[in-house]
Formats: C-alpha cells, structure tokens, sequence
C-alpha cells in the first residue's frame, strides 16, 4: 500500500493497543494508520508557523494523543532547532527542555505523561500538567556527563527515554562508561545498553540482547520490551523481556536491518526495515503481529490447533501467499470476519467467496470483512495482488469467531482444478512460529526532516 505522495521511505513508531499505528510520509505529513478504515492524515501546525511541514510523530496513546518534534528548518543556525509538541484534538502545543535548543517527544502514556530526549539533560520525562521535567539517565552515562555542543546530530551521545507504560516503567538506551572506555563522539559510535527504568523505585536495570548493541524503543504493560541490537551479523529488532530472554526478528526483505520502535498490549510491534545502500537505501514500515502457528501440515495444506478463540482476533500463519480454502473444525465456532494482509503497492487485494462460489467481492489488504450474522464454516480466498507469490511469510491472516470455543481447522491451498487441497495433516512436520512479522502494516513513504529520523 503506498501512502499518498510518498516516495521510497516511511517511518512507523507508535501503535496503540486497537492497532492504530502512526506514519510519517515523504511530503512530511503524517498519518495514522487504521486497519479498518486505512490512512488519515493528522492536521497540520498552522502555516505561519516555522514547524509547518516540518514535523515528524513519534508516539500515539490510547486517547489518540500524538507526540513527537518540529524542527525549524531553514534558519535553524541560531536559537531553537527542534521542539517536542503534543498533538491533541487537533492542536499542537509545542514544548522545550529548559535551555535545550533540540527537544524530541518520543512516546506518550495513558495518563499523558511524555517521554524523550534533548541536547542538555539526555532523557527526560515531561509532566504537562505541571510543566516540569525530569531527567532520565542510568548511572555511569558517558553522556551527558560529556558536552553536547555541536553534537546533538551524532546519535553516538544520545541518552533517549523512549515508551513508556501506564504504571511508569520506561524504556530507553544509553552509552554506558564501562562498555565505553575510550568513547570518543567524534570518532566513535559507541556501545549502547538498553534500560529499564522504574519511577515508583528510581531504580534502572540495563541489559544487553546477544551481547550487542542493544536499544530498546517501546514496552507494553506487560513489561514486553521491543527495540533492536547491532552485532557483527547485522541489526534485528528483538522483543521480550529481561527476565525471560529475547527472540529476534528480521523482515525477511530487510537488507539492512530491522528495528523494532513499538510495541501494544497485544505484542503488536510497528518498526521499520532497510533495503539497499547507500543512494539506494530504502527505509520502509511494519507491523509485527503475534500469530500461531500451525500444528502440523502436508503437502502445504495447515492444521491448526488453537484453544481460546473468540471475538479478539486470532491471527494465522506463516502461509505462503498463495489461494486457499479456510475450513473450521469438527465443533468450531464458525468465523466471524476476515482481515488479510497489506502488500507492497496499489494493486493490494483479495478475491473473497463462500465454499460454495458465492462470491463476497474483492477486498483491500487490511480491511476487515465480516460475513453475515451466523458466520460461516468456510470460505476461499483466491485472487491475490500487491502480494508476493509464494512468500513463505506474507499471507498471516487475522480471524474473529462467533463464539469462544477453539479452532482446529485447516489452510488448504488450492489445487489446479480449482478447489481446495486435499493435504492430509502430518503431526509434528512444522514448529511453532511464536511471533510472525505479519505485513499488515508494511508502508512506504518518508523524506527525512533534518533530525527527525535520528535512530537513537
């Protein structure tokens, strides 16, 4: 799906607990992102004003309330270059720590509580209520115990505070002393931990994922961490939690690496990959969705087993894009609705029918199809574009259900005659997949404002 007026690049960075996922595009709007009713553009900071198409969104809440930075470009030699704002029922409020000239809104709570980082204290967390700030940043930090001038454009110093939970728990990373003995910013791009900090304690724990370079971007209420961590095979996004270890993702498309920015209570992760290099260099959106796996197949016809189905939706995969017939099991509720996965251009979309050629029409990557009231027992999906063939990842496919109750029903691929497929179920030929990148949200589109898109 292309994002209107966009070019080769995009940036995905918050997404809320109903799947709402916020995009910066190449003409410098942006946009949330719906997986019903698609792209709405957010409004813009007046035109008199220096921020005007000069803004970039970083974070979202549950309240719809939007935080990220302005940067006064051109002019911006002197005086304040950037300024954090939060975007709410349509106005922008603009905000700075004291004597910053660079402030950034990275992500925002539930009870409206800001988190980011500028070129005086590092980290922060802003209370607009109170206009107070407070500077976050473990013990032991390179910066900002060095100085800042001239260097708010090298990533290397940064101490960013990033997501932040509704019981205060935030997440940031930071150049630690002791993994960064000769740390030079000028010539140096250092080492970074990632942290866990506790308001209610004042306490940080720090932590590295595979022994790398580790950054960690967002944290869900359940304390499931996402950023990404750099080591001699490359950058991946990772998600997981301290105590109980990390697993790495990488979009199979990436060639440059993935990075995990956000994650919701429901383990949806919004990130960006890379294509290419250097002239070349593509920077593109995702949305990681949890998905299960199914329990076994044969001959690429699936057989799942999943308990605790319902109204929530339940998402399927990996299948390999390609036409197949959706089938409950003995005693299934039957399927409530539909949503299939966003491809890579315009021409994204999915013939629907009933098992028994009824067709229910062509539907958009995305957009959610709920069948008549009752449900139904099976259906086709056939007629795929914006998707590509055979992508053994691509076509994760999301399903609500009439009732609770659990599926175990198969994903048949259709044979060249046209049905569905006749694979009989072979038990334990395919593991689990506990996290697939879902694509139902991959976005292009996005030019970098100066500053905007430091990955810090």
């Amino acid at each position: 799906m292309f994002v209107p007026g966009s070019g080769s690049n995009s940036f995905i960075s918050g997404i809320t607990d109903s799947g709402e996922a916020l995009v910066n595009s190449a003409t410098g709007v942006q946009y949330t992102y719906n997986p019903t009713s698609g792209l709405t553009a957010l409004p813009q900071p007046a035109a008199s004003s220096p921020y005007f198409g000069n803004t970039a969104a970083y974070g979202i809440n549950d309240s719809g309330t939007v935080v990220g930075t302005g940067c006064n470009c051109p002019g911006n030699s002197i005086g304040t270059i950037e300024q954090g704002f939060i975007l709410q029922n349509g106005n922008y409020t603009f905000f700075s720590y004291p004597g910053a000239t660079n402030t950034i809104a990275r992500s925002i709570s539930a009870s409206g509580l800001v988190t980011g980082y500028d070129n005086v204290s590092g980290g922060f967390v802003y209370n607009p209520a109170t206009n107070t700030f407070t500077a976050v940043y473990p013990p032991g930090t390179v910066s900002p115990a060095i100085s800042y001038a001239n260097s708010i454009f090298n990533q290397a110093v940064f101490t960013p505070a990033q997501g932040i939970t509704t019981g205060g728990q935030i997440v940031g990373s930071a150049l630690l002393t002791a993994n960064n003995p000769n740390f030079n910013p000028q010539t140096s791009a250092g080492f970074f931990s990632g942290y866990v900090y506790n308001q209610n304690t004042n306490s940080y724990n720090v932590f590295q994922v595979d022994d790398g370079s580790t950054q960690a971007r967002g944290i869900n209420n359940a304390g499931v961490i996402t950023g990404f961590v750099t080591t001699a095979s490359g950058t991946e996004a990772f998600v997981g939690t301290v105590a109980g270890g990390f697993q790495l993702l990488s979009d199979p498309s990436a060639t440059s690496g993935t990075f995990g920015e956000a994650i919701n209570s429901s383990g949806q992760i919004a990130g960006t990959y890379e294509t290419g290099s250097g002239s070349t260099l593509a920077q593109l959106g995702f949305i990681a969705t949890p998905a299960e796996g199914p329990s076994s197949t044969h001959n690429g016809a699936y057989t799942f087993n999943i308990a605790g189905v319902g109204g929530s939706v339940t998402y399927l995969g990996p299948l390999a894009a390609g036409p197949y017939q959706y089938q409950t099991g003995a005693g299934n509720p039957n399927f409530a609705s539909v949503v299939l996965p966003i491809g890579f251009d315009a021409t994204n979309s999915f013939a629907l029918s009933l098992c028994n050629g009824t067709s229910l029409g062509t539907i958009a990557g995305g957009q959610t199809y709920t069948f008549a009231a009752g449900g139904v027992s099976c259906f086709d999906v056939t007629g795929i574009a914006g998707v590509t063939a055979g992508d053994a990842n691509a076509l994760v496919t999301g399903l609500t259900f009439e009732s609770s109750g659990s599926f175990t029903g198969t994903v048949d691929p259709f044979t060249s005659s046209g049905g569905g497929g006749s694979g009989v179920p072979e038990p334990g030929t395919l593991a689990l997949f506990c996290l697939g990148l879902a694509s139902l949200g991959f976005l292009r589109g996005f030019r970098r404002p100066p500053q905007a898109l430091l990955r810090a």
